[in-house]
């Protein structure tokens, strides 16, 4: 075998290998076979541009042909010349799917869905990378330089991972540099035979680690110093990923900044699983009533749930803050004050606030607001402080509630297209129920109320738990309309998926209950308190809270337009 050939098979090894540590973005695995094909697919064209003699210059171009015939044949066939040749129309759509996936990159949070759109931006951009490595290791003949662009790959993944990117996966990328340098040695020695004056380690000795040749040497070095960086993490506190400081955890963490829904609703349901409850901050309001304290918002729908779209934080805080959009500025907002104490124990990037707020005081200026979902955000985690909201809490009438229209076109332009958006292929039980529920009802308000009744009803026989009931539907959401045993995770987002089935715009709200009052007057908020709950959108009034989570413990908040009906007793045993 030409020394090319191997060397041209090493460099995609090594691309092949170094790409595994994007799986710590992903939710799913399945977009490694197209980036490993969109790999074979530029080394293929490059050995046998090499297997012709073409001009050096030329191997990388057709190593680019090469990849973009993969990418027409699998993502844009339909427009092509015979499903192979690109065309104008194959190209125009391929780049619009790349748009999609670069979209998918502003609005998802990892781990991420294996989208269409990112899946094809992933092969695009290591098959890019495959060619970089080609060009520096084999054209140039520098393999060591070649380990910038395989960085590259890892730079990704730890950058936007949440919990870092595990040593396994680090290791695996290592394994695939460490080739290539094997490689280039054994060719390096087979063109230039040992180094002069290697000589036995000592008299009568046949041989010994200096008899290696210096390559070779170079690459126990480069084994040794990438096993220091794998090893060396476990141990370091602080360190992303560090191993040794998740032993004895139990559940997903006390609480977390999490982007993703599966983020998310781990740190939800660890907080509600610990043994015994931790305090996370102390509250004062002049409410009687005290309300749910909102952190995140996720208004994102795909088939793995719920996610939320990237916050802008538009405006800088302390100080005063508008309306979120699309919430009505109406007589029928009550003003409210709110006083948080942050114990150490509560580590999040979002700040718990009542909705919705009009003024922030007491936070440094790095916290800023996010006007799309009402939030307070932060790019660091916050603990141990107080702060100052004033806010309006939006009270209708059920009189208002009930004289609402639908949904009109000045609202969808007003509000995230995020907030309506459901996959094509949802069960057929799923829109089987929701014809089923809210058939008889005539206005947004009381399709939602019904679908809020139809699950909160202890007589419909949904109970709650932290653990659901697998089924073998294969679908998550499906079996927990059949099983009907599930926490305020499964309930907020089934009813979500609901109303946007019947065109009522909807997001999930993920905070905390309002905590356990004191004898001072203020409330407790603990672990304990943890939640999820609805937020419907209703013309003419904006955003409405609906909890439909079956919680017969009275932590819950019941608005006056939705009172709760008998719920279902709280098995003493399903919180374990």
């Amino acid at each position: 075998m030409r020394t090319t050939t191997r060397m041209t098979l090493a460099a995609g090894a090594a691309v092949g290998l170094g790409a595994v540590p994007i799986g710590a973005v992903f939710e799913e695995w399945k977009w490694i076979w197209y980036a490993w094909a969109a790999i074979a697919a530029v080394v293929a064209a490059q050995l046998l541009a090499r297997s012709l003699r073409l001009p050096a210059l030329l191997v990388p171009l057709a190593g680019a042909l090469g990849l973009l015939v993969y990418l027409t044949v699998v993502f844009t066939g339909n427009g092509a010349l015979f499903g192979l040749v690109p065309t104008p129309a194959s190209l125009e759509a391929l780049w619009r799917d790349i748009g999609t996936g670069l979209q998918d990159v502003n609005d998802l949070a990892a781990p991420v869905p294996a989208t269409a759109g990112l899946i094809l931006l992933t092969a695009v951009s290591i098959g890019a990378v495959a060619l970089v490595v080609d060009i520096v290791a084999v054209a140039l003949r520098r393999p060591a330089a070649a380990g910038l662009a395989l960085l590259a790959l890892y730079a990704v993944p730890t950058a936007v991972a949440l919990d870092g990117v595990p040593w396994i996966l680090f290791a695996i990328g290592a394994c695939g540099y460490l080739l290539m340098l094997l490689v280039e040695g054994r060719d390096r020695l087979l063109r230039w035979g040992r180094p002069v004056g290697a000589a036995p380690a000592g008299p009568g000795s046949a041989g010994g680690e200096d008899d290696a040749p210096l390559p070779l040497t170079g690459q126990r070095i480069g084994a040794f110093a990438i096993a220091i960086a794998v090893v060396v993490p476990l141990f370091v506190p602080g360190l992303t990923g560090n191993a040794l400081s998740r032993i004895g955890r139990t559940g997903t963490g006390d609480s977390g900044s999490g982007s993703g829904a599966l983020n998310e609703f781990a740190t939800l349901r660890g907080q509600l699983e610990r043994g015994s409850p931790v305090e996370l901050m102390k509250v004062r309001t002049n409410l009687d009533e005290p309300l749910y304290l909102r952190t995140k918002v996720l208004d994102r729908y795909r088939d793995s749930g719920f996610t939320p779209s990237r916050e802008a934080g538009d405006v800088e805080l302390p100080g005063q803050v508008p309306l979120p959009r699309g919430q009505v500025d109406s007589t029928e907002l009550s003003s409210y004050t709110l006083s948080v104490a942050l114990t150490d124990y509560y580590n999040d990037d979002h700040l718990p606030v009542y909705y919705a707020p009009r003024r922030v005081d007491g936070v440094e200026s790095r916290w800023r607001y996010d006007v799309d979902a009402g939030v307070v955000l932060s790019g660091d985690n916050g603990s141990n402080f107080s702060y100052e909201v004033a806010g309006q809490v939006p009270r209708p009438s059920m009189a208002t509630l009930e004289s609402a229209g639908r949904i009109d076109a000045t609202d969808r332009d007003g509000l995230p297209a995020n907030t309506l958006r459901v996959p094509s292929n949802l069960p057929s039980l799923i829109e089987q129920t929701v014809d089923r529920v809210t058939g008889g009802e005539q206005t947004d308000f009381r399709k939602a109320r019904a679908l809020n009744d139809y699950f909160a009803n202890g007589q419909n026989d949904f109970s709650y738990a932290l653990r659901t009931i697998d089924g073998n539907s294969g679908d998550a959401l499906v079996d927990f309309l059949t099983k009907k045993q599930g926490y305020c995770e499964q309930y907020s987002a089934a009813m979500a998926v609901m109303l946007r089935l019947i065109g009522i715009p909807s997001r999930v709200a993920i905070g905390y209950t309002p905590g356990s009052r004191n004898e001072d007057g203020s409330y407790t908020v603990t672990t304990n308190d943890a939640h999820a709950w609805v937020e419907a959108y209703i013309h003419g009034v904006g955003w409405v809270l609906f909890d439909p989570t079956p919680l017969g413990d009275g932590r819950t908040v019941a608005p006056a337009y939705a009172p709760r009906p008998a719920a279902s007793p709280t098995p003493s045993t399903a919180i374990s």
